[in-house]
């Protein structure tokens, strides 16, 4: 398992033996197939969370995981041993820690993972995937033909955000950076920025099909294929904006989901309607801003459960999300992990594998 005794950069990172747990009462022992890196678990390590944390170091880190049920805990009636689940195990909720062979977690941070896909691509979406469901679907209440703007448009959250927009038939706009361009088009948004340079491309009016392919054992990728022209969105002439940022292209969104944060969600009122709503993943919005631009600004905080995970399985299985998995890394080599989530700039997920 992956452990730190003291707060720092990736070298604080130990993989050790500990002895075996045993599930508490509404709890399963759970054999981690595979776990994800999130940048939240970059805070923990660098000691971000201690203010909002009493835990005693050492402990281990990670939260997204997915696995088999070895033993059940007292009051568990949900799971058997031999289930394949999914969920978050973070020690901040009571779980044990994800980086390792097992993981004891509360049923309520848990469900049944999702048919249509393998172990390594469930434990890459308990965490952003429930985030784009709290926000679209219970904040957001994003419906048909509404206009949305998705900041980190090819991150984890982002790209599963711009799926399940597309899949309600909204109007997607998301900001990426260049490398990012063709990914974030192909998941379907209609207009891209890059954030990086001085110019935005205009919407494209064609939908496009993704499928999966895995080209080797290290990295599972997905193929996208263009299939038919747009209907159900505004058609542009081709032109492209210059010298602008996306406050001075868009206008009049009635929703902007930000998981950048900075100036970023400062900027982002700028591109709402009136009665428009901006939910961020970085803090609790300017409430002043807010006020003045007359919409609605929440900071979310995601909410790893049963209830999000259980509807995430639904859309997943539906083909209404994929999650991508950028690059795959053994336990051994956690901490060459979290350095590409530091600094490789992943589209979509960084996994783990741990057990078979």
């Amino acid at each position: 398992m992956v452990q730190i005794r003291k707060y720092g950069g990736n070298e604080v990172l130990e993989v050790s033996d500990i002895p075996k747990s045993k599930p508490g009462k509404n709890q399963v022992l759970v054999v981690v197939h595979a776990a994800s890196v999130n940048p939240f678990d970059l805070a923990v390590r660098s000691g971000g969370m201690r203010s909002v944390s009493s835990l005693q170091l050492p402990f281990t880190l990670g939260g997204d995981f997915a696995g088999v049920v070895l033993e059940t805990g007292e009051d568990v009636v949900d799971f058997k041993i031999g289930d394949e689940v999914y969920g978050s195990a973070i020690v901040f909720g009571s779980g044990s820690g994800a980086f390792a062979q097992e993981v004891s977690v509360n049923i309520a941070n848990c469900a049944l993972k999702p048919k249509g896909v393998n172990m390594q691509e469930a434990a890459a979406l308990p965490l952003v995937g429930s985030s784009a469901v709290q926000a679209l679907e219970e904040h957001i209440k994003l419906k048909n033909n509404q206009k949305i703007l998705i900041h980190g448009g090819a991150g984890g959250i982002g790209h599963i955000a711009i799926q399940l927009a597309k899949s309600k038939g909204a109007y997607v706009a998301a900001t990426v950076g260049d490398k990012d361009r063709e990914f974030v088009e192909r998941l379907g948004a209609d207009e891209v920025i890059d954030y990086k340079l001085p110019r935005a491309k205009s919407p494209r009016s064609c939908s496009l099909s993704l499928y999966e392919r895995a080209d080797d054992s290290n990295t599972r990728k997905y193929v996208f294929s263009r299939i038919q022209p747009r209907t159900d969105s505004p058609r542009y002439s081709a032109s492209e904006y210059k010298n602008q940022k996306f406050e001075d292209i868009l206008s009049d969104f009635d929703a902007v989901y930000d998981t950048v944060g900075g100036d970023v969600t400062e900027r982002s009122f700028r591109v709402l309607k009136k009665g428009g709503i901006l939910v961020s993943m970085k803090g609790q919005p300017d409430e002043k801003l807010a006020q003045k631009y007359q919409v609605f600004a929440i900071g979310q905080f995601t909410k790893i459960n049963a209830e999000h995970l259980k509807r995430l399985s639904e859309l997943v299985d539906a083909d209404v999300v994929k999650v991508h998995v950028d690059k795959i890394f053994t336990l051994d080599a956690i901490k060459d992990a979290f350095e590409y989530q530091e600094i490789g700039h992943p589209q979509g997920k960084v996994v783990v594998k741990i057990g078979n």
